[in-house]
């Protein structure tokens, strides 16, 4: 074997690659870390394994974890304009020096110490109770309700209270006034 050509590497070797890594970590800064963003970011780091490779879903599955791969993701957001937005301390100040601006309405003021006491969490927030009426959670799922398997008697019985129930109503609506 010549000395001049390049050794291949291993699977290993390639999974210990630092230079992957950190291009690993630069692709995940601009894809959500979910499944489908970690298979993105790991397809374009190794653009020559097929979809399926045992490589790509070990990189899928351990590299996010990898303290090379969060320092580098880390050092992307301080540099990517992320690391100027405001602390929850520094907008609870902000907020708190509206609430005592005296030039703004009392409206004005008395929302910004609710929205002070959301954000240092000396207040809760108003939560939602559960909706039966439409069937979803407060976090917006939906609920399958499975109905009642119904029988030819059942239907029957069912058909019967309705027309009762109609012929009630009615009755009700052409009663004489008292």
């Amino acid at each position: 074997m010549d000395q001049t050509s390049p050794v291949p590497q291993t699977v290993w070797d390639r999974l210990a690659d630092p230079a992957l890594k950190l291009a690993f970590a630069r692709f995940m800064a601009s894809r959500p870390d979910s499944q489908q963003g970690r298979f993105e970011a790991a397809k374009l780091t190794l653009p020559n394994e097929p979809d399926n490779s045992f490589l790509i879903f070990q990189v899928m599955e351990y590299w996010p974890a990898d303290v090379l791969v969060i320092a580098e993701r880390e050092r992307l957001a301080r540099t990517t304009g992320t690391a100027d937005l405001p602390t929850m301390e520094q907008t609870a100040r902000e907020v708190y020096n509206l609430a005592v601006d005296q030039t703004k309405t009392v409206k004005e003021r008395l929302e910004a110490y609710r929205l002070y006491g959301e954000l240092t969490q000396m207040i809760g927030k108003a939560s939602t109770t559960n909706n039966t009426v439409n069937n979803t959670y407060n976090d917006h799922r939906g609920v399958f309700i499975v109905p009642e398997r119904v029988t030819d008697a059942g239907q029957a019985a069912f058909a019967i209270k309705a027309e009762n129930q109609q012929a009630r109503l009615v009755a009700a609506n052409h009663a004489p006034a008292r």
